[in-house]
């Protein structure tokens, strides 16, 4: 129940639980909380996320879990140099074997995670490795594969390998805006950032918006009926 909305599984809830898992299973591997976290010269270290990709096969879209469905979660945990974390997730209900290999045919889910420190309060965030954590039981992040390098590409060309040749904007073709007001007590997290999960919660808002002041005429099941399949989200700064 707490994991749905009007649609079935709401994906902004199975991100913050996507997140509970990578969070706790990082702690669990390094044998201490998250919170307790510091750099050498005693600074808070937070694990900030700056990657997000979901991947929803046929017949497994958010809208086909509903009330009173058993999920369960496969985590699969990498680490890069002790500086990022990265985390796979594959999950269905919980008669379905779950593994990496078989991820394709089941929702998937892969967060990853920097350690940052507050440089100058959470306007300006420096990337800082913890001290004194011992990161020798997750499994090596190779560098070639570490999302990192998906972030930093589309940083430079503006894409995120989703949108091909044939997707057309809809009109009006010059763009369209929509604002978002923060909302502190629901919006932020525990370290007073801008909680990563929501910003899907704006990026659907702003897409049925879009839909509703297009010259093209959609229909409502058309607007609020829309399922995700495949989204990457990347954070700068």
């Amino acid at each position: 129940l707490p994991h749905t909305n009007h649609r079935g599984l709401a994906e902004h809830l199975l991100l913050q639980q996507a997140g509970h898992f990578h969070w706790t299973s990082l702690a669990r591997a390094i044998g201490m909380p998250l919170s307790s976290l510091r750099t050498p010269a005693g600074d808070e270290v937070y694990a900030t996320f700056y990657f997000i990709e979901e991947r929803f096969p046929d017949g497994r879209l958010p809208a086909a879990f509903q009330l009173d469905d058993a999920l369960r979660f496969a985590v699969f945990l990498r680490a890069f140099k002790g500086i990022a974390a990265e985390t796979q997730i594959v999950f269905d209900r919980d008669d379905a074997p779950l593994s990496l290999e078989t991820a394709s045919a089941h929702p998937y889910i892969r967060l990853a995670t920097i350690f940052i420190t507050p440089e100058a309060g959470n306007s300006r965030l420096k990337v800082a490795s913890p001290a004194g954590v011992d990161f020798s039981r997750i499994p090596l992040l190779p560098n070639d594969d570490n999302p990192y390098q998906l972030t930093r590409l589309a940083k430079e060309n503006g894409h995120l390998g989703l949108l091909e040749a044939g997707w057309h904007p809809i009109a009006p073709v010059d763009g369209f805006e929509a604002t978002y007001a923060i909302d502190v007590d629901r919006d932020t997290n525990g370290a007073g950032l801008f909680y990563f999960a929501n910003y899907v919660t704006i990026m659907d808002r702003a897409e049925r918006e879009a839909m509703h002041a297009s010259s093209r005429p959609f229909s409502v099941d058309e607007i609020t009926g829309r399922d995700v399949q495949l989204r990457r989200i990347a954070y700068f700064g």
